[in-house]
């Protein structure tokens, strides 16, 4: 029986939550790898970045690929299991870091599939709104396993249950039309735009987790205890499941000018509460609306791109300036200008989104 285009949109989604695990709960994998070898979470901060480093570069392989009908996405799936289960049980550092690297390298291509998948649907911003909700969801549940995982099965058991829901994906159906099927509201949009519109992610994603390594600093500093924090980060977590539905359900009703810019306005506010409160209830709302505006704004970014490139050619690059941005973000903030900055980076993804956004609108119209 054969699989509609909307069944496949929500299959990338599950298969982009699994495929994007350890992005998704960094905070619990910097424990798990801190315990394995006995080092310093700050000691082994360069393996995130490694990691970061192949799923960037899996990302740009697959551009200059075009067409991935050579790899196979089960096959991709079975490695990234195995890479996740050889971690779980090595005890070198060296060798951890080679397994990681290519983990983070099957990650990126299957997330680049995944975002082809998600691209030619119909509403590309909705689906990519479900497809974050569901990572979302799926980070939840992890969270809230991790502890009974940690007593049952050890540090690793978390490596060893994410390579698990790998080969579970395995048994998902796999959309090979996502070459051959034509957009239905696609326009054809000059490199230039598209490149400035990727330039926009890559910059809202330097804002975004600038931001996020900063919250725990600004927490501690107006006197937010270490488990006061983990309940409000969690309590974020449900704001950014709510953005990521609400662009879901906006993007077929919403003008995206309008909505990207009060999103991008709304953002900034959220981040000048967060770094100049000393009002733990007003760091509690900053954190939920930054959380919010975060996972509400992507989806309509990811839909410009995937409007302004029939193709499919520039959305593979969208997950490497996302990378990019992430890993990034935390080396360029100064530490008396944090604020200046993160709100400097977010003027500048507006300015760089609008013209992608205005020149998708005047073809369409034409």
């Amino acid at each position: 029986m054969s699989t509609s285009r909307g069944g496949f949109s929500l299959y990338a989604g599950v298969k982009m939550s699994v495929a994007s695990s350890v992005f998704l709960l960094l905070p619990i994998y910097f424990d798990v790898i801190s315990r394995q070898f006995a080092e310093p979470v700050l000691a082994l901060t360069y393996v995130v970045t490694i990691e970061l480093v192949g799923f960037s570069l899996a990302s740009i392989c697959c551009f200059f690929w075009q067409r991935m009908n050579f790899i196979s996405e089960r096959g991709v799936f079975l490695a990234l299991a195995l890479a996740h289960l050889g971690s779980a049980l090595c005890s070198a550092v060296e060798w951890f870091v080679v397994l990681r690297f290519a983990a983070g390298f099957f990650a990126g291509i299957l997330i680049v599939r995944c975002f082809d998948t998600l691209s030619h649907d119909k509403l590309p911003d909705a689906a990519f709104g479900r497809a974050i909700a569901m990572q979302m969801l799926y980070s939840g549940l992890l969270f809230l396993l991790y502890p009974q995982l940690r007593l049952q099965g050890g540090f690793d058991g978390l490596l060893v249950l994410v390579a698990g829901f790998c080969l579970l994906m395995v048994l998902l159906p796999v959309d090979t039309r996502a070459q051959q099927m034509p957009k239905i509201k696609g326009v054809k949009t000059g490199k230039v735009f598209l490149y400035t519109a990727l330039f926009a992610i890559l910059m809202i994603m330097l804002a975004n987790v600038g931001a996020w390594s900063m919250l725990s600093v600004v927490a501690t500093r107006i006197g937010i205890s270490e488990i006061d924090q983990g309940v409000i980060l969690a309590t974020g977590t449900l704001f950014s499941l709510l953005g990521a539905v609400s662009a879901s359900l906006l993007a077929k009703y919403g003008n995206r000018q309008r909505v990207i810019t009060f999103g991008v306005l709304g953002q900034s506010i959220a981040i000048v509460l967060l770094f100049s409160t000393r009002d733990p209830l007003v760091y509690f709302v900053a954190v939920s609306c930054f959380m919010f505006m975060w996972n509400f704004l992507l989806p309509f970014f990811m839909g410009v791109i995937s409007e302004a490139d029939p193709e499919g050619h520039a959305i593979r690059l969208a997950v490497a300036a996302q990378s990019i941005g992430a890993a990034l973000a935390p080396a360029v903030l100064l530490k008396e200008w944090v604020l200046f900055e993160l709100v400097i980076f977010l003027l500048i993804t507006l300015l760089l989104i609008m013209p992608a956004i205005y020149n998708n609108s005047r073809l369409k119209q034409q």
